[in-house]
């Protein structure tokens, strides 16, 4: 008798380990279908600093332009795994690699031309 007392405390105790292993795994995973956090990223922040910071995201340059006094550049970051019409993305903008503004943008709705329009209204603000 005292066999199946040891045999069925051992079964409970690896039931409660599997238990606890598929929690913290259910707990993790959640971090990929988590949104950007955008509390990581600073004003002034270097193009590279920003994407050390949001290395588990989709990221890519939208575009650039020269000016005068530097050049401005938008760079976007983007949810992998979000399937719906949330506003998931961002559009970054550094000056002479420098982060001088960024905008929450959804990707559904904005047009390949709207970073040129956005890029020279950004640059102009930072020049009044």
């Amino acid at each position: 008798m005292k066999n199946w007392k040891a045999i069925i405390l051992k079964n409970i105790n690896m039931i409660k380990n599997y238990f606890f292993l598929l929690a913290i795994l259910l707990m993790s995973s959640c971090t990929a279908i988590k949104g950007i956090d955008m509390s990581n990223i600073n004003l002034g922040m270097t193009k590279s600093e920003v994407q050390m910071k949001t290395k588990s995201f989709q990221t890519k340059t939208i575009g650039a332009k020269q000016f005068k006094t530097g050049s401005m550049e938008v760079f976007q970051i983007s949810e992998i795994y979000r399937k719906d019409n949330a506003i998931n993305d961002y559009w970054l903008y550094f000056f002479n690699d420098k982060l001088v503004s960024s905008e929450p943008i959804n990707s559904v709705h904005w047009q390949a031309q709207d970073w040129d329009y956005k890029i020279d209204k950004v640059y102009f603000d930072l020049e009044k």
